[in-house]
């Protein structure tokens, strides 16, 4: 008996423009696809609720999702204290005096578009929001 298995395509695929910008139109994501980098990475912006942050998905599948917030005299102790209670999300004042807020995911072994990027997006959001409200209620 022979038994065949069918594994999604987004699992051996390599995220090209194409394949990512069909897996966010078919999770309901508006974005704008903005550019292909040097090294090959496919960056995109992604709106939602009235704010924007970048999706960068690199070929072999890891993402990186950034946002940018105008500094209301933040500085980079406020940052680590919010970093402290919330993991995986990377909070700091950058060199334009923005808070920048990053998340990274990283795809370990073979080359594989990342699947579960409506999670790590959805994530993304959660995190932010709370880091955001977070630094507020600081000041």
């Amino acid at each position: 008996m022979t038994v065949l298995f069918s594994m999604p395509s987004l699992t051996v695929a390599e995220c090209s423009k194409e394949v990512v910008s069909s897996e966010l139109s078919r999770q309901g994501y508006s974005y704008e696809f903005l550019r292909t980098d040097d090294d090959g990475d496919n960056v995109f912006r992604l709106r939602k609720d009235g704010s924007s942050f970048s999706l960068r998905v690199e070929t072999d599948g890891d993402l990186s999702l950034s946002k940018f917030y105008q500094n209301d005299g933040f500085t980079n102790d406020d940052t680590a204290r919010v970093m402290e209670s919330i993991r995986y999300l990377q909070v700091y004042v950058d060199s334009d005096d923005d808070v920048a807020m990053q998340y990274h995911v990283a795809q370990w072994g073979e080359n594989r578009c990342n699947f579960d990027i409506s999670r790590n997006i959805r994530m993304f959001i959660q995190l932010t929001d709370t880091a955001e409200r977070r630094l507020r209620n600081q000041s």
